[in-house]
């Protein structure tokens, strides 16, 4: 196991790398007590190439039993069954969800079984030792922590450029306020994604999100994803200071999953919280 920490070349002590069983993960450190937050990266799994190799999405054209073994493997190094674990169906809306009923724990860990969580990219539990896990190449995993009532409550969200501009943070957000949380005692955990370095996007997307973020967010024709997502949590009535950035674009980096960089066959890494 190694202790190094990485993010935002230094500035941002909030994650530390560490291997779990051969498999590369990045801890978030500022979670606070009750709540552990993990994110995955590309190795350490059985799938073979192009998938290769924790490759965690059922709906890459990986064999599904590959995928469930990987499943298996990164539940087994962070204490649960993969069974347990409770995937959205992710379709880049502005969809959230609620995981409060025990009955509900481990949708999406199965292929092709039906699911309450169908269309989700954020789903919100305050249940204990139950496990949210939402898969993504490329686009933004963010952790949202908080309390309600006096109890931890998480939520998992995916918010690629689709999921930002329909609303799906501030979606998120006033879901856990309605819960009892207060956004300023909010913390957030951004995880790796593809930066404004890969990220090129045309003059419609441009000029849309330029309209509702403002030029910041654009450097030239480039999207700065964290940056949105950053902007979007402080509207949303989080405090910058809480709100935390990995550094790491997937694209640029090897150990991540990129459909920009490898096209459709990719996998997909995970981000991973549970209250304890």
């Amino acid at each position: 196991m190694t202790d190094e920490q990485d993010g935002r070349s230094g500035a941002d002590a909030a994650f530390t790398r560490v291997e779990l069983i051969n498999i590369e993960l990045w801890r978030f450190e500022k979670a606070g007590p009750g709540v552990e937050v993990y994110f995955s990266g590309r190795h350490g799994g059985v799938s073979r190439p192009p998938c290769d190799s924790l490759n965690l999405g059922f709906n890459v054209g990986d064999e599904a039993g590959q995928v469930h073994k990987n499943r298996q493997l990164l539940g087994r190094a962070l204490g649960h069954k993969a069974s347990t674990i409770t995937s959205p169906r992710q379709q880049h809306t502005g969809v959230v969800c609620l995981l409060d009923n025990e009955l509900d724990i481990g949708a999406g860990a199965k292929w092709r079984a039906d699911s309450p969580f169908d269309p989700c990219d954020a789903l919100i539990t305050g249940i204990r030792q139950a496990p949210l896990q939402l898969q993504y190449a490329d686009c933004l995993p963010l952790v949202l922590i908080g309390r309600g009532d006096g109890a931890p409550v998480i939520a998992v969200v995916h918010a690629g450029r689709r999921g930002l501009a329909a609303g799906v943070i501030g979606n998120t957000v006033d879901t856990m306020v309605a819960r009892g949380a207060d956004p300023a005692a909010m913390t957030a955990a951004i995880g790796p994604c593809i930066h404004s370095c890969c990220y090129q996007v045309d003059g419609e997307t441009a000029a849309g999100f330029a309209g509702r973020f403002g030029d910041a967010v654009l450097p030239g024709d480039r999207l700065d994803l964290p940056a949105a997502a950053g902007d979007e949590l402080v509207a949303a009535g989080l405090t910058a200071e809480r709100v935390h950035v990995l550094d790491i674009c997937t694209c640029c980096d090897g150990r991540f999953f990129s459909h920009r960089r490898d096209g459709d066959g990719t996998g997909r890494q995970g981000a991973i919280a549970w209250i304890v």
